[in-house]
């Protein structure tokens, strides 16, 4: 994944999307990632998104995993 779709420590690390594990999550659960803690114990998330690019790979991977057909929109 670009490291523009990562926060922080992530960002430099190599990442990838497992496209062919699924979960059913609630949405407000998917607006940040947990980068760490604060000398205090509490937990530090960052906000962001994925690049267009990294979308449009991780659809195509889970189309790909469903064994559904892949389209060039996806």
């Amino acid at each position: 994944m670009d490291p523009r779709s990562l926060p922080g420590k992530l960002a430099r690390k190599e990442t990838w999307a497992k496209c062919n594990m699924l979960a059913t999550v609630s949405l407000e659960r998917l607006d940040r990632v947990l980068v760490g803690k604060d000398r205090n114990g509490k937990r530090i998330y960052a906000v962001g998104s994925v690049t267009a690019e990294d979308l449009a790979a991780i659809r195509r991977g889970v189309m790909f995993a469903l064994g559904m057909p892949l389209s060039t929109s996806a």
